[in-house]
């Protein structure tokens, strides 16, 4: 098989969860830990003794002994064949296969391709940071920033020097065709034709996928561009929705702690594993989607989100809540004092208090609820962060996880339990959808008088 064939089969696996596949044609149930059990598809018995391990991602019967990874199941299950089972699970993640014998103009795979460039770049802007004249501008920052030497190299922080063919010029010294550069997003056109580095004067942060295949790159500006991080586009093997950065490094910390900590930045990120807190991945600045969320289902049940403490930040949490608990995780936040993010508590407090207040974050209702203390002082307020929260709720498959949740909301706002257990049960009956967020600077949605009654009985038992 050759090299980027692997890399291509990596990916799929890298995205896809088997506990989603085998779930949609078997019943499973829990079964310790991250195992969870079924009755075998392929002999027939009383006791489930079919196995499915979300951590390993395979699949064992020990009764009739069959086992493997997802394309095996899909391959015994279904009757396909492995090239069969690869492109159902490749359509089902949005991955691009290359198909047998198409090759670009140039007699190319692009993905192999794009690959081995994006390894080329990433060796050429880590060895530009140690260059004495033109790397340092990176160093000076990266010194300013009090990372530690093993941090750098682990995650291959590099600098693209100040200039516009830098990075072209090495390129095409190598051999690198033109289609291939551009289809890096490494490398532009101008309105004139002529190609130039997208990345100048940069700190440079190498993005992998889960195997560590270098897929893109994300910039900080040290200059004085308005856009002070900049993230290399989407290409055929990057898609932002489906990694995260760090995981990677992260993959074995996940395990071993048993949930992760999401944070928004690169420097997040990396000043958290700098302070030896390894079970890290970070968004980026970008929204959570539900790709990201399945992905870190794949290695650990809980969350907890560690998002800026400004406006923005809490913003970010709080949206990023609803798709991680409909991802079947337990999630927990929190947000940092005085409008911190990780990267300066951790710098200022050290690591020691900052994994004392991860340990402390409150489950999601609660941090929703006091993120929300402006809305709160009015019956309509009140009723409309718990049918936010509800909005929420509906996105758990657990009764009695729901009815924890529950507990929490009427506590936090100050309701009878049973009334807010009624509520919730018109909600979710009522079939209401979760309201889109407001605009900048618009109020908050009125309720009706019908509600506003409802939410007067809630509040009988308040003191």
């Amino acid at each position: 098989m050759q090299t980027q064939d692997r890399q291509v089969i990596d990916e799929v696996l890298a995205v896809t969860d088997i506990v989603e596949i085998v779930g949609a044609v078997l019943e499973l149930k829990p079964a310790g830990g991250d195992r969870l059990k079924a009755k075998c598809p392929f002999h027939n018995e009383k006791t489930p003794s079919f196995i499915v391990s979300r951590t390993r991602q395979n699949f064992n019967c020990f009764g009739c002994g069959i086992g493997g990874d997802v394309l095996t199941f899909l391959m015994e299950h279904d009757g396909m064949n492995f090239p069969e089972a690869l492109r159902h699970l490749a359509d089902r993640a949005g991955i691009q296969l290359p198909e047998a014998g198409v090759r670009n103009p140039d007699g190319e795979d692009m993905r192999g391709a794009l690959l081995a460039f994006n390894k080329l770049a990433r060796a050429y802007f880590s060895h530009m940071i140690k260059e004495p004249t033109q790397g340092q501008t990176g160093r000076k920052y990266l010194d300013n920033r009090s990372l530690k030497a093993e941090t750098i190299e682990r995650f291959d922080v590099g600098y693209a020097p100040d200039g516009w063919s830098n990075l072209l010029e090495v390129s095409q010294k190598k051999g690198y065709k033109e289609q291939v550069l551009e289809n890096s997003g490494l490398i532009k056109r101008g309105d004139r034709g002529k190609l130039y580095d997208f990345f100048r004067n940069r700190l440079i942060f190498p993005i992998k996928d889960v195997p560590g295949n270098v897929v893109a790159f994300g910039g900080r500006d040290l200059g004085d561009s308005p856009a002070k991080y900049i993230n290399s586009p989407e290409t055929v093997v990057y898609k932002k929705s489906k990694v995260l950065y760090g995981l990677h490094e992260a993959k074995n910390a996940l395990r071993q702690a048993k949930y992760a900590i999401l944070v928004e930045g690169y420097f997040d990120a990396l000043r958290c594993f700098d302070a030896g807190i390894d079970n890290v991945v970070a968004s980026c600045g970008t929204a959570l989607t539900t790709e990201q969320a399945a992905l870190i289902r794949r290695y650990v049940p809980e969350v907890v989100l560690v998002y800026d403490g400004d406006d923005a930040g809490i913003k970010a949490a709080m949206k990023a809540t609803g798709v991680l608990v409909a991802a079947g995780l337990a999630v927990r936040a929190m947000a940092l004092p005085d409008n911190q993010d990780p990267d300066d508590y951790i710098r200022e407090q050290g690591a020691e208090a900052f994994k004392a207040l991860v340990q402390a974050a409150p489950d999601f209702v609660t941090f929703y609820i006091r993120m929300s203390q402006e809305h709160i002082g009015t019956i309509e307020g009140r009723t409309e962060v718990a049918h936010e929260v509800f909005a929420i709720l509906q996105g758990i498959d657990d009764e009695l996880r729901i009815d924890e949740y529950l507990k929490h909301t009427a506590r936090e706002l100050g309701l009878n339990e049973w009334a807010c257990r009624r509520e919730y049960d018109k909600f979710r009956n009522k079939g209401f959808r979760r309201r889109a967020e407001p605009d900048e600077g618009s109020v908050r949605t009125k309720i009706n008088r019908e509600d506003c009654v409802f939410l007067a009985a809630l509040m009988q038992d308040e003191a």
